[in-house]
């Protein structure tokens, strides 16, 4: 049913097309959705024209969402307070981190440590350091009954319009031909994004910024790894540091080339995260047969992006690891907090706990987690308006579900590894083949029939296979011909 409701949408897309007289290419779809208002054509100040793809409704509510947002930002770092932001955990003692691909635009997460001690909390003595995992607050958008005001008016317009906009979207996709295809306009993500201090080997940029967060403690027994007690706050924090995957790992590796105070406080608070963190996806897999399927899933990519020469676009170092154990944590232990409330999760259909599915760990990329963040506050805050139904909750988990498929369905741009080195794959591919009679070993990447050539790199369509082969399977195939 699904191919055939695809099938004739591409067939309604081509008649709209022809009927409104534009070519059918990327560029006669781009110029139907300007004509019917879904996106915006409009001039910069050096008159280049620009297409934003969201109606011009969405754009205005964007322009109001980030002055608010400007003007909030000033009075946090004043030390006070607008309605609706009482209440909230002061953090912003406790410096943090955030650890990402080098390319990320809008940061959401961040991790930070605090001894046990002075919290007050009543934990064994099992676990020393309290790991807080830090979300940036969404909740104007989510929260009907959050407070935020414009001059003493509600803003309720604005903010429903660009909820609406997130539901219409329900994730962002970026390897789109056109471009990234946000969950929002980027100057909205970039408002609710963290505010972070940024390194470059050379210089540490202090922001100085103060975020709204919605912030996971929890305690771990640092010899088993199990998860001991937890508990969710609306806080305040300041400004992480932020870092690339790779110059967090070259950091706790002592390869990076920069010596700094900051720095080696930042080295001493992600090495007590990767202790605890690791230790809990470690007892994690012992009693989860889900964490060791995703366990051996990563560890088959992993095999595969070092046999493929790093061209597999997936990487998996120390600081993935951590973070990667952190978002895991943070979806886990939400979800048995909400369990214990009586409080149904949001997500999208299929993505259980059995499948070790995380939760309100994205809500700059994903609508459903939006959701699932103003489901945690409602239930365990008291913050927001009252807990969704079960009813509710389902309506939220199918229309996502649906709107995310339809985002998934468009094609991706196809990803270009460089000719040069392509040609140099293929060619060893060659001389291997002449040096060597018979079957080849490869190892199966989870698409289809693909595979990668062991010890050469390059990738092949495999006939004579059935179904799909998980990711890492080592097979022996007989190459057949060779596209120069």
């Amino acid at each position: 049913d699904d191919q055939n409701s695809w099938g004739e949408l591409q067939v309604d897309v081509r008649e709209s097309l022809r009927g409104m007289n534009l070519p059918m290419t990327p560029e006669g779809a781009k110029q139907a959705l300007i004509q019917i208002g879904h996106w915006t054509e409009s001039s910069s100040a050096t008159k280049k024209q620009r297409i934003d793809p969201w109606p011009k409704t969405v754009l205005e509510a964007a322009e109001w969402y980030c002055k608010m947002d400007e003007k909030r930002r000033d009075y946090l770092i004043r030390g006070e307070m607008i309605p609706g932001d009482e209440g909230r955990v002061d953090l912003t003692k406790l410096p943090c981190i955030c650890m990402d691909a080098s390319s990320t635009t809008f940061r959401d997460d961040a991790i930070g440590i605090r001894p046990r001690a002075p919290t007050g909390r009543r934990v064994t003595k099992a676990s020393k350091w309290e790991i807080l995992l830090h979300i940036a607050d969404v909740s104007d958008l989510y929260a009907p009954e959050a407070n935020v005001n414009r001059k003493g008016k509600p803003a309720a317009k604005y903010l429903e319009t660009l909820r609406e906009a997130a539901h219409s979207r329900g994730t962002s996709r970026y390897d789109l031909p056109l471009g990234p295809l946000h969950l929002l306009p980027p100057v909205v993500l970039h408002a609710l994004a963290l505010d972070t201090n940024t390194v470059d080997l050379t210089t540490i940029a202090t922001g100085g910024g103060i975020n709204r967060c919605v912030t996971l403690w929890v305690y771990i027994d640092e010899k088993t790894g199990k998860l001991l007690d937890s508990g969710l706050e609306r806080t305040l924090i300041s400004s992480p540091l932020a870092l690339s995957y790779n110059a967090a790992t070259a950091l706790l590796d002592g390869t990076l080339p920069k010596e700094d105070a900051t720095l080696d406080k930042a080295k001493a608070i992600i090495a007590v995260a990767e202790r605890n963190l690791c230790r809990w996806s470690d007892f994690q897999r012992t009693k989860s047969k889900a964490a060791q399927a995703k366990e051996e899933r990563l560890s088959g990519r992993e095999m595969l992006g070092r046999e493929m020469n790093g061209n597999s676009g997936f990487e998996r170092t120390r600081s993935h690891r951590i973070v990667d154990s952190a978002l895991d944590l943070y979806g886990f232990a939400l979800n048995g907090l909400l369990f214990r409330a009586e409080a149904p999760v949001p997500r999208v259909l299929g993505n259980g706990m059995d499948r070790v599915g995380r939760v309100a760990s994205a809500p700059l990329r994903r609508y459903i987690d939006g959701v699932a963040q103003r489901q945690a506050l409602a239930a365990l805050c008291e913050y927001g308006g009252k807990p969704l139904t079960r009813k509710q909750v389902m309506y939220e988990s199918k229309s996502a579900t649906a709107a995310i498929n339809a985002v998934s369905n468009i094609k991706a741009s196809k990803r270009d590894n460089g000719s040069t080195n392509t040609l140099q794959v293929l060619q060893s591919l060659s001389m291997y083949i002449k040096d060597n009679d018979g079957p080849v070993p490869a190892m199966s990447t989870g698409k289809g029939n693909e595979v990668v050539i062991l010890g050469i790199g390059a990738t092949a369509s495999c006939r004579g296979i059935q179904g799909t082969l998980g990711p890492g399977k080592e097979i022996l195939v007989e190459v057949q011909s060779i596209d120069e």
